[in-house]
């Protein structure tokens, strides 16, 4: 299966559970691609790949918010109406919850993905244990 990993840069951590990500889910055998929000092209084509999974930390203490340079990469991104998307949040430290339900709603409402699957992950282990899953 091919999956791309479009996450946002602004947390060095949250690059780090993508590699996470993608690495176990290299070891089954998937071909996975990494767009990191900071990636230099003006057009990310995704229309290639069976599922894309957009990461994002928590943004925001009260009111939950999109990271910007999340919301500016997912409009570089092309082909992600109708795609199965899987979403994954690192929280923060209240509120998880309402912070990967926006995420959600953001990408749904702006992209017209559809979101098959989400998770919230803390820590390495769990990237591992969720690229494993792919």
């Amino acid at each position: 299966m091919r999956y791309a990993i479009v996450y946002t840069e602004k947390s060095s951590a949250l690059k780090s559970l993508s590699e996470s990500i993608a690495d176990e889910a290299r070891k089954n055998n998937h071909t996975v691609e990494l767009y990191g929000s900071k990636i230099d092209k003006d057009v990310i084509s995704l229309r290639t790949f069976n599922k894309v999974i957009i990461g994002s930390h928590s943004l925001g203490f009260w009111k939950k918010n999109i990271p910007r340079d999340l919301r500016t990469t997912l409009k570089k991104c092309q082909g992600l109406l109708g795609k199965k998307t899987i979403v994954f949040l690192k929280p923060g430290l209240i509120r998880k919850n309402l912070a990967l339900r926006t995420l959600m709603d953001y990408i749904e409402s702006e992209s017209g993905a559809f979101i098959e699957n989400f998770a919230i992950i803390k820590s390495r282990k769990k990237a591992e244990e969720f690229g494993r899953s792919l």
